[in-house]
């Protein structure tokens, strides 16, 4: 499968100086974390980059770029932005998901997320090995035949298919996902279920995180989170740390490029305020990349 912009960490040397690798923590919700989906559909690949932009109290709102190749112009591709709010609410007790974007929606679907599953629910799953789901997709989402999905989602109508999501066995199966530059391999559960609306009936995959505060969605039938970058604390001393000792390396996370290109995107402006600030601390030092 064909993966889009930059999955890359890039590495900082400081001349002449010898890097002591630091533990990574749980997966925190953190404002600012930038998570990077890959999708495969019969018509070609696709990536999702969201940003958590807002956290508060009361909202976890997710701004998402999408890019898909256009249909029967190869090299070429389309591109759309959209915005999701979640309530936190539905965080804690929610048993929907509304998984496509359409023109039109409105950011917010009360009731539903859009890439966790409720603490509520995942405990249900954990726990009793099944709980309900209402899912908003599109029927033949992920078997889009010669059309991109993201097409799909513009121009077809969601439905809202309901049942029972059961686990797939006792334990965990280890997901592997770049996580502020790193390859982890993280524990999830496994589940399928059966839903249906009307007539129309579909079977969907999910993998979870395995964390009831944070049941990130890691794999589902046609898409698999890659990356994924959260704001370390104070993430220019930790750079300035690993550059003044051992080999004088250091992983940089949180870089995105476009599409074989060199052109940098907004999501890497976190990371580069960081090297920012680490040089105007040590302007003595010289970085190479």
């Amino acid at each position: 499968m064909r993966l889009r912009p930059a999955l890359f960490a890039l590495s900082l040397a400081l001349l002449s100086c010898r890097s002591a690798a630091a533990e990574t923590p749980r997966i925190p919700l953190l404002q600012g974390t930038v998570y990077t989906l890959a999708s495969s559909y019969p018509a070609g690949d696709e990536e999702h980059i969201a940003t958590l932009s807002q956290l508060d109290d009361k909202l976890a709102v997710f701004a998402v770029e999408s890019r898909a190749p256009v249909e029967g112009e190869a090299g070429k591709e389309q591109s759309a932005r959209w915005e999701r709010q979640v309530r936190r609410q539905d965080l804690v007790d929610g048993h929907r998901l509304n998984t496509v974007f359409q023109t039109g929606d409105p950011a917010l679907f009360a009731g539903a997320s859009f890439m966790h599953l409720s603490t509520a629910a995942f405990q249900e799953l954990k726990d009793r090995g099944e709980t309900a789901l209402v899912l908003g997709t599109i029927k033949d989402f992920q078997g889009s035949g010669a059309k991109a999905s993201m097409l799909m989602a513009v121009l077809s109508g969601r439905k809202y298919f309901r049942g029972t999501l059961k686990r797939v066995g006792s334990g965990t199966v280890d997901i592997p996902v770049l996580v502020n530059g790193e390859r982890r391999l993280l524990p999830a559960i496994a589940s399928v279920g059966e839903l249906s609306v009307g007539a129309d009936r579909i079977r969907v995959k999910y993998w979870w995180l395995d964390d009831a505060q944070d049941a990130l969605m890691l794999r589902s039938d046609h898409r698999q989170l890659v990356r994924l970058d959260y704001p370390m604390p104070a993430p220019e001393k930790t750079l300035a740390a690993s550059l003044s000792s051992g080999d004088c390396r250091a992983t940089l996370p949180g870089i995105y490029f476009d599409t074989g290109s060199a052109t940098l995107l907004a999501q890497s402006d976190t990371a580069l305020q960081t090297v920012a600030t680490l040089l105007k601390a040590n302007p003595g030092w010289a970085l190479t990349v």
